[in-house]
């Protein structure tokens, strides 16, 4: 995961805004969903697509690497393998359905 450097407060009723240029670099519409996802103490938002089970399910796996393993190396070369499989289920998916 990266660090956007940026810092944001929760409002009243508990939302967080997005930063305009992470909205855009994302293509984020009004109405568009994201999954919420936890580990220990991080909490990640993605963009919601039905019928990528296989890629939140992938990205669930990178999350859990970053907070749970200790050995830099295997969880470099289990990092690149999932991140491996994961382009390559992009293409799948973007050829598609074209949601990208």
């Amino acid at each position: 995961m990266k660090s956007t450097g940026i810092v944001r407060r929760i409002d009243d009723v508990g939302r967080i805004l997005i930063p305009k240029d992470i909205v855009k670099k994302f293509a984020i519409k009004n109405k568009d969903q994201f999954e919420i996802f936890l580990a220990g103490e991080t909490i990640c938002i993605q963009k919601y697509y039905p019928g990528r089970v296989c890629e939140h399910k992938i990205n669930e796996m990178i999350i859990f690497l970053d907070n749970e393993i200790d050995n830099i190396d295997t969880k470099n070369e289990i990092r690149e393998k999932l991140n491996d499989i994961l382009e390559m289920l992009k293409k799948i998916i973007c050829t598609d359905t074209n949601m990208e």
